[in-house]
């Protein structure tokens, strides 16, 4: 067993913080990624953890970090995924912008009936399990959720300047609302292992706050 560096003081390890994230649902959500979204599965990523500089800490500290960085990776490449299809709809100028809302529901929608509707949203699982157990994790989270949120907020923006749907709300908060919902929806359809909790947000937001104006 190696010693402690020189000048550290031991100390009793707590199950918190990277500890426990080694430890936790966490690391079972990042390595769902190679089961759940076999479009990312291609990526280095994926294939190792990247390397972590030696911390004066204990070994289990030590894999925390590792699992730390490794989980950020595999949602970095994930996200990257979502931009994708993202832009697929919302920059598909052929439809109106509350078109394009809608395209981008629908364009996941089909992703997640073929596998079953079991496999959900690897940003809305890492939000409920890591989100609590690391800070990185945490703010790492929080700069996707807001990056995520601007080309809906474009969207709803156009759209309201067009008059597609009303302004009773702000662009931004409409965006934050949409994206908040829908996971909620996603997390709701993987309990049921059924699409109807997707079909029935969409039938809601879209009677509602992303009402047709003209109808």
């Amino acid at each position: 067993m190696p010693g402690r560096a020189p000048g550290v003081e031991p100390r009793v390890i707590e199950p918190h913080g990277h500890a426990a994230l080694a430890g936790s649902g966490a690391l079972g959500c990042t390595l769902r990624a190679r089961r759940d979204h076999p479009d990312i599965h291609d990526s280095a990523a994926l294939e190792r953890p990247p390397e972590v500089p030696f911390a004066r800490s204990s070994t289990l500290d030590c894999a925390g970090l590792v699992v730390v960085a490794f989980a950020r990776e595999v949602l970095d490449c994930y996200f990257d995924h979502v931009k994708v299809l993202v832009g697929q709809a919302l920059n598909d100028e052929s439809l109106t912008p509350r078109e394009r809302l809608r395209r981008y529901l629908e364009i996941i929608t089909v992703r997640l009936e073929a596998d079953g509707f079991a496999c959900g949203c690897l940003i809305g699982d890492f939000s409920l399990e890591a989100a609590s157990l690391s800070e990185a994790l945490r703010e790492r989270l929080v700069a996707i959720f807001a990056e995520w949120r601007g080309p809906f907020e474009v969207s709803i923006a156009q759209a309201q300047a067009a008059g597609q749907i009303s302004s009773n709300f702000a662009a931004d908060d409409l965006a934050d609302f949409l994206l908040a919902s829908w996971e909620g929806a996603i997390l709701r359809m993987k309990v049921e292992r059924d699409g109807e909790p997707l079909e029935r947000f969409k039938r809601i937001v879209f009677a509602t706050v992303l009402k047709d104006a003209h109808g």
